[in-house]
């Protein structure tokens, strides 16, 4: 990916997380390929994000990370019994 490219995605995402921390009412659903949950690679066409839904949001070198609810039957059974989970 060009430095260029890499720029531009890395300020949309530090605006979106502001907006979100500065208590705009925003809503947002970011277009994904895949992401991972306790390690384990799992595909996926999108995530809403916004307070309520991904309250820890943060930016990573790659992107950004959060904590997101996810129905029990689409996550490998042993990661939602070690998450207590039932």
């Amino acid at each position: 990916m060009s430095e260029t490219v890499a720029a531009k995605r890395a300020a949309v995402i530090s605006s979106m997380i502001s907006s979100l921390r500065s208590g705009e009412d925003r809503k947002y659903y970011v277009g994904l390929v895949g992401c991972y949950i306790e390690g384990v690679l799992y595909s996926a066409d999108g995530l809403s994000v916004d307070l309520t839904a991904t309250p820890d949001i943060c930016q990573t070198g790659g992107g950004f990370a959060c904590t997101a609810m996810f129905p029990p039957e689409i996550i490998e059974p042993d990661t939602v019994k070690a998450n207590g989970i039932e």
